[in-house]
């Protein structure tokens, strides 16, 4: 899989709403620079994650 395995303790997702590879922009804001933030696709499961992200401006 693109990204990797699925980490322990997650399952593949049956039906994910996107492909791994399609590009999509983030439509939450609960940190500093997250909204409108683009994104690709790396791997799907089913499960809550949470994002580490690195701004590209500061």
């Amino acid at each position: 899989m693109a990204g990797g395995p699925v980490p322990e303790g997650m399952v593949k997702a049956s039906e994910p709403k996107y492909s791994v590879g399609s590009d999509v922009m983030l439509t939450v804001s609960h940190m500093h620079g997250m909204k409108g933030a683009k994104a690709t696709i790396a791997s799907f499961a089913d499960e809550t994650v949470y994002v580490s992200m690195t701004p590209l401006t500061a």
